[in-house]
């Protein structure tokens, strides 16, 4: 199984998706006053994608991930607040 089988996205664009990914991530790491990048890593990926996607897939897209980040940060705090945690001693 290949990621091709489950995207209607050929696998000649995803070097340059990842490298979208890459920019806009560092975009919103290098942003003063934006918490994790907020708001300003959707908006470097819509502006770098929006030639290679259809809108609403690539709104939607940017969406997911921008929760998929919120999922992970809430389950590494609460993983982080049990009495035994992950590095505790």
């Amino acid at each position: 199984m290949t990621l091709s089988e489950y995207t209607r996205i050929p696998i000649i664009y995803m070097s340059s998706l990842t490298g979208a990914f890459v920019v806009a991530w560092l975009a919103g790491l290098l942003t003063p006053g934006a918490p994790a990048g907020l708001g300003v890593r959707e908006l470097v990926l819509l502006a770098l994608l929006s030639d290679a996607l259809p809108e609403a897939e690539l709104v939607l897209s940017v969406a997911l991930g921008r929760f998929v980040t919120l999922g992970g940060d809430i389950l590494y705090f609460l993983v982080a607040l049990t009495p035994t945690g992950w590095h505790r001693r």
